[in-house]
C-alpha cells in the first residue's frame, strides 16, 4: 500500500505517492515526479519517496522532502530544482 499525505492549497489536493506528486482536482493530474533523480521541467523531474510537501504562499512555491534522495527540492512555476543536500545522508551545521 501506498503511503498518501493530503494537503489542502487553494481548492487543490496535492498527493505524495512514493514516486510521484499529484493534484487532485475534479481529475487526477501527474504534477511532477517518476523514480529517480532530476531537477527538470515537472514532466521530466524525478523524485525517490517524497514524502512531505509545503506550500510557501509568500514566494508561490513548495518544498518537498525528497526522503531517498536525501534532498529537499522546490517546485517553482513548471520546474523543481534542489534547496539543500547532496544525495548523501548525514547531517551538518549550516553555519
Amino acid at each position: 500500500m501506498k503511503k498518501i499525505l493530503p494537503i489542502l492549497t487553494i481548492g487543490i489536493i496535492l498527493i505524495l505517492f512514493s514516486l510521484k506528486i499529484q493534484a487532485q482536482t475534479p481529475t487526477v493530474t501527474i504534477l511532477a515526479g517518476s523514480a529517480g533523480f532530476l531537477d527538470s521541467t515537472l514532466a521530466y523531474a524525478q523524485f525517490r519517496g517524497p514524502t512531505d510537501i509545503i506550500f510557501n504562499k509568500k514566494k508561490n512555491e513548495y518544498y518537498v522532502a525528497d526522503k531517498n534522495n536525501f534532498r529537499i527540492r522546490v517546485i517553482k512555476g513548471n520546474t523543481v530544482s534542489t534547496l539543500a543536500g547532496n544525495g548523501v545522508s548525514g547531517s551538518a551545521n549550516g553555519n
